[in-house]
């Protein structure tokens, strides 16, 4: 993912379980708001289908992984709500999805150098699109070209190819 690595664990501890190590990420799908509610979805390969139905009380953790020694940083724990299976004519894949309306902690100001745009929408709100790279949570400040935005939206978007982050200020 270009850089960039997403792992995911499912916590077991309410259903009396270990947590499960989601190593093989598929794709992510995560909406991080500061006001309400936040989304997360991963899908992962079929083989997890038994550890993850085993496990319907737990969270879903994701993490980012950037640094070249291979330590991961947490990017938001979500309550685990859902599960699907897809199979497709070759692949079989699950989709695991949760919520929650825990918000941020700590905002810092984060100085963005690999932009891919930075436009106004209709709104009147800022939309910058960036590299993945940056450890950017809702209620945090960016700094981009002198012109400094607080967030309110922040959206990954990943796969096996490409990864990247879409800011929405507040």
């Amino acid at each position: 993912m270009s850089g960039v690595r997403y792992t995911a664990f499912l916590t077991g501890t309410p259903d009396s379980l270990t947590d499960l190590a989601l190593d093989k990420v598929f794709t992510v799908s995560a909406t991080l708001r500061g006001s309400t509610s936040s989304y997360i979805s991963l899908t992962v390969p079929w083989g997890y289908f038994e550890e993850i139905n085993n496990r319907p009380n737990g969270d879903i953790k994701l993490y980012r992984t950037v640094h070249p020694d291979g330590s991961a940083e947490l990017v938001h724990t979500v309550n685990f709500n859902d599960f699907r299976f897809d199979r497709g004519a070759s692949t079989r894949i699950i989709t695991i999805s949760g919520t929650t309306t825990v918000g941020f902690t700590g905002p810092k100001t984060v100085v963005l150098t690999d932009v891919e745009s930075d436009d106004l929408q209709a709104n009147g709100k800022r939309l910058v699109v960036c590299s993945p790279f940056y450890d950017v949570k809702p209620g945090d400040t960016i700094d981009y070209d002198s012109v400094q935005s607080v967030i309110e939206i922040v959206r990954i978007t990943a796969n096996g190819s490409s990864s990247k982050l879409a800011l929405t200020e507040a």
